[in-house]
This record gives structure tokens, sequence and C-alpha cells, in this order.
């Protein structure tokens, strides 16, 4: 289990976990407050203008809305 990394490569930003790029779309598990584990969808906003970056983590609710977890959760690949 880790947090997401940033790193900056020829095209832009990437961020990692465990290494691996993660890409907008990827479906991730996140650890909830309570410590189980939920599914998420990674997304991030970038700013070129500005030059940064900002993750989020999209909980799917019941309603079909979205809740954002914060980027600094706690993750993993789904299924690991």
């Amino acid at each position: 289990m880790a947090k997401l990394s940033l790193k900056w490569q020829e095209d832009g930003p990437r961020y990692f976990l465990d290494g691996k790029p993660v890409h907008a779309g990827d479906l991730l598990d996140a650890r909830t407050n309570d410590g189980a584990w939920t599914a998420v969808r990674f997304e991030y906003h970038w700013d070129r203008m500005a030059n940064m970056t900002e993750p989020y983590l999209i909980l799917p609710d019941h309603d079909r809305e979205n809740r954002y977890v914060p980027a600094e959760t706690e993750c993993r690949w789904r299924g690991e």
C-alpha cells in the first residue's frame, strides 16, 4: 500500500503508485477512514499555464454523484 507520487517527465506530469504509472480513469482501491478498502477512479487536473497538477480520487455514490477522496489517501492497485 502506498500514496500517489508525482514525477515530471518530458511530456509533463505523471502520477505513480508503487512505481507504476497511473493514468486518468484507472481504477484503484483507497483505504477509507474506517480502514476498509473501496474502489475509486483516479483523475487529475493539470493547469498548463501554472504548470501545476492536482490529483483526485472519485468514489461513486449510490445516487450516481461523485464524492472526492483526498489524493493523499493510502491506495493500492485493484485486486492486490
